[in-house]
């Protein structure tokens, strides 16, 4: 290559390297992680205290003010699609997060 590859993450802003990190919990399936980040915590923060109607309105308010330039907007996608997986990780597909294993991580036992 030509070595722009093995960019150091100190020329890297702050923000780039923020996406980065949640891109890879989310490719990973660590959506409890990102759910439980600083930006999910910027974003979501103060949620008991909502000041409109419903829960959609306060989230619909919360995204235009949280996303001022293409990064925090990116960094809100992501915890959206995080909190979808979520969702159907518990509704649907499994497994539940109180064992807190990937399926892979899984064995059973065939005493049971």
């Amino acid at each position: 290559g030509d070595g722009k590859e093995d960019e150091s993450s100190e020329d890297i802003s702050p923000d780039i390297d923020r996406i980065r990190t949640l891109t890879k919990l989310l490719s990973s399936g660590r959506y409890t992680d990102i759910l439980k980040s600083e930006s999910a915590t910027a974003f979501f923060g103060g949620m008991e205290e909502f000041t409109e109607v419903t829960v959609v309105q306060e989230i619909r308010k919360r995204m235009f003010s949280y996303c001022t330039n293409a990064t925090s907007c990116v960094e809100a996608e992501i915890l959206g699609v995080a909190a979808l997986n979520m969702f159907l990780q518990l509704n649907y597909t499994g497994p539940s997060l109180d064992h807190g294993l990937n399926p892979a991580e899984i064995v059973e036992d065939p005493l049971l």
